[in-house]
């Protein structure tokens, strides 16, 4: 779902609005598989909520443990325990947060980056507001490469146990880093938003989707290849390259941050719009539009293409307004 929908915004507010919500591992659940979650971020914490329609639950705040190394080894343990079973099984790498995060890295990592790129203070900002750091963005990659070897354990586990058409495996992110961002350049532009999207197993063609794909199109995508009902109340699709009906002609990317004017892009294959509201979201994440401010960009050149080509323009901001009308305050 859009934020605006599922309304899971706030960092000091928990909320009940998916209270009521079936979730797609219900769905999965339902459909007599043994779901289990397995994970380490710190918003993954089953008090929240997402402890719903899962068997299994594993869960430890990963600043003591349960790193990629733990998750891939409990992941492996998992599907050796419940072998003879349909398993649907989501698990969070969080060790990429540790970069935004300034916290110190394990010993194959710290020997391979640059001493004077290592943490010595935690900054205050959240992860989501870091800036441009080339620094951070060495130790990422690095992050990276320690990640592949791990996960690699698990492709190669799967491999070897299963079929093609026995399995599906995805690989996603939640959003990009805001480190990759120079100054003066959008807060949504294509380095936070834009995010790792795979998938391998059965029914998944083989090759490269160039359509504009959202990430709440996961399950949709997962659930239509392996044959099982989605939700009816949605806002994911199945796109065209995966056996959907109708493509996205844009995607949209917001943020509702509390104390932060509300934010919002659309992309194109041709153009990047920015929405930015006047106003400052509250706890509930209403704001007022004011003055907002909007640019149309050209991908390929980054020249503003407002003034010349009005009618997308217009076009975008109407859709952004009629996304946002809950929480416009008028």
């Amino acid at each position: 779902m859009y934020t605006t929908n599922h309304r899971v915004f706030n960092p000091n507010y928990n909320t009940n609005n998916i209270r009521n919500k079936k979730i797609y591992s219900e769905i999965f659940q339902e459909n007599d598989y043994n779901t289990a979650k397995i994970d380490g971020d710190w918003r993954s914490n089953p008090q929240i909520g997402y402890s719903k329609g899962f068997n299994r639950y594993l869960y430890q705040p990963s600043i003591r443990g349960m790193h990629c190394d733990d998750v891939i080894n409990e992941t492996i343990e998992h599907l050796e325990a419940f072998k003879e079973t349909n398993n649907f099984v989501w698990i969070c790498i969080p060790d990429l947060h540790d970069i935004a995060d300034e916290y110190e890295t394990r010993l194959s990592t710290q020997i391979k980056s640059s001493i004077n790129i290592r943490p010595l203070a935690k900054n205050v900002e959240t992860s989501v507001n870091k800036k441009y750091d080339e620094g951070k963005i060495e130790r990422y990659k690095i992050q990276l490469a320690r990640i592949d070897t791990y996960l690699n354990i698990l492709y190669k586990y799967i491999i070897e146990k299963y079929n093609d058409d026995e399995f599906i495996v995805s690989l996603v992110s939640d959003h990009g880093q805001g480190y990759f961002i120079r100054e003066n350049e959008e807060m949504l532009e294509q380095e936070r938003i834009k995010v790792p999207f795979m998938l391998r197993g059965k029914n998944i063609p083989q090759g490269e989707c160039f359509e504009m794909v959202q990430s709440m199109d996961l399950f949709p995508i997962i659930l239509n290849s392996i044959g099982i009902e989605d939700f009816k109340d949605r806002d994911g699709i199945v796109p065209k390259y995966f056996g959907g009906g109708v493509g996205r002609s844009y995607t949209i990317s917001e943020t509702f941050f509390p104390k932060t004017p509300y934010k919002a892009t659309i992309n194109d294959k041709v153009h990047k719009f920015f929405f930015e509201a006047e106003g400052l979201c509250g706890v509930d994440g209403r704001f007022e539009l004011g003055n907002f401010k909007t640019k149309l960009i050209n991908k390929k050149n980054n020249s503003d293409e407002s003034k010349e080509n009005t009618d997308k323009l217009n076009k975008y901001i109407d859709i952004i307004i009629d996304h946002i009308k809950e929480y416009i305050i008028y």
